[in-house]
């Protein structure tokens, strides 16, 4: 959320001093060719992380990641799901999300 209110925020400061707010935060459409080029190394690089990593011996999802979109799948839950594990100590699942927790959208 801190993201829009900045955004939000410095648009505001723009239009009260007079200036267009694109031209103060500088938003400019790229050209076709720029967004290509900017797409294809992109790609680029994930193929290339997803190859290292494959060649490394590593999964590219987690295990927990892949249970978590099945198991979402299966159960016929479009939206988002949170995965989170229990404390084995208390079995509570605490406020905060631990690491290895995920989004299946």
């Amino acid at each position: 959320m801190a993201g829009p209110a900045w955004i939000a925020v410095t648009a505001i400061a723009a239009r009260w001093r007079g200036w267009r707010v694109a031209d103060y935060l500088a938003l400019v459409t790229p050209r076709g060719s720029e967004f290509a080029f900017g797409f294809a190394c992109m790609a680029a690089l994930l193929t290339t992380f997803d190859v290292l990593t494959y060649a490394i011996g590593r999964d590219l999802v987690p295990t927990f990641m892949f249970e978590s979109y099945k198991t979402a799948q299966s159960s016929g839950h479009a939206g988002a799901v949170l995965h989170r594990r229990r404390d084995h100590r208390t079995g509570h699942r605490g406020n905060r999300v631990p690491a290895d927790s995920c989004f299946v959208v």
